[in-house]
């Protein structure tokens, strides 16, 4: 079994939803670490789902609703969440487009 320690994502998130991570076949993923920053004067909220495969965002599986990032701030969570599914995905929408930047790491089992 291999443990590697990586970044899941680092991308700008958008205002209609997009997908940021799908965990690989035969693998299990751990997030341990979600810093998003805004690049801008306004603050900024960012709504992120761990979602099942086959599965839509829904709020039984947000993470984080809302999430208010201050105007050229970040906010940063650190714990331990387990995506266990081949085609488990980490899926985010922005209030703003290209305002918010989210680097998500962690480790993929394999």
């Amino acid at each position: 079994m291999a443990f590697t320690e990586k970044n899941l994502c680092r991308q700008a998130v958008n205002t209609s939803g997009e997908t940021l991570y799908t965990v690989p076949a035969s693998t299990t993923t751990v997030v341990k670490d979600v810093h998003v920053c805004n690049n801008s004067a306004s603050d900024c909220y960012l709504t992120l789902w761990l979602v099942p495969n086959g599965g839509s965002p829904t709020d039984e599986n947000v993470m984080f609703y809302q999430w208010s990032v201050p105007a050229n701030d970040f906010v940063h969570w650190v714990g331990f969440q387990t995506l266990s599914t081949a085609g488990d995905t980490i899926q985010a929408l922005a209030e703003t487009t290209d305002q918010l930047t989210v680097t998500i790491s962690g480790a993929e089992i394999t």
